[in-house]
């Protein structure tokens, strides 16, 4: 029993590490080289460096989300936290090792702009998947719940940036993002089914 959770635990963070992978790969290939902002902690750490380009986008979003685990430590719970705690650390981590490694070049907006959407979406996807998030407002809840507070985080973006063009590029990747998020986390159907996140989760399976 103990090595068959031992096997999950490890697929899991398998799992979680090429996700991390793919979200660095999406924001620096895709986001960053056009002027998008993926939202949450992430754009705000966006903002941040646009005044102090001294501070590294990851290295941001690690500090930013150090107070948001300590006060989820008790409404998430130890193993949770420590899980979200390596996907957020890596995935900044990465951000800037694949920025610092690879200056890529921009693209035509709207390639950028649906790529980065659907490889984001899969990378969220894949996180929410395995119970666990890269931090900020932007992956607490999934989907639409936090729409609203990334578009308006992406208004902020374009005013300080002064562009409108790449706003509404990036507001298009953010509702594709998503829609591939729920795809890959609900499937087709959303209406039979129930996220729930619990140290108790034998207890909760077998009142199922």
């Amino acid at each position: 029993m103990k090595k068959k959770k031992l096997r999950e635990q490890v697929k899991s963070y398998i799992i979680v590490t090429l996700a991390c992978v793919l979200y660095a790969l999406s924001f620096d290939w895709f986001y960053a080289p056009n002027g998008f902002t993926v939202g949450g902690f992430t754009g705000i750490s966006q903002i941040i460096n646009f005044f102090a380009p001294i501070l590294p986008v990851g290295t941001m979003v690690i500090v930013l989300n150090v107070p948001l685990f300590i006060v989820g430590l008790k409404k998430f719970g130890f193993a949770f936290l420590c899980k979200s705690i390596y996907t957020m650390t890596l995935s900044s981590i990465l951000i800037d090792v694949v920025a610092a490694i690879h200056e890529f070049a921009p693209m035509d907006p709207l390639l950028a702009c649906l790529y980065g959407g659907v490889t984001l979406g899969i990378a969220s996807g894949l996180l929410f998947r395995e119970e666990t998030t890269t931090g900020g407002s932007e992956r607490l809840s999934i989907g639409n719940i936090c729409l609203g507070i990334d578009l308006t985080i992406i208004l902020i973006y374009a005013a300080v940036f002064r562009s409108l063009n790449n706003a509404l590029y990036g507001a298009l990747a953010l509702y594709i993002t998503t829609k591939v998020l729920d795809l890959v986390v609900y499937g087709q159907n959303t209406a039979k089914v129930a996220y729930i996140i619990s140290d108790k989760y034998e207890e909760i399976m077998q009142e199922m």
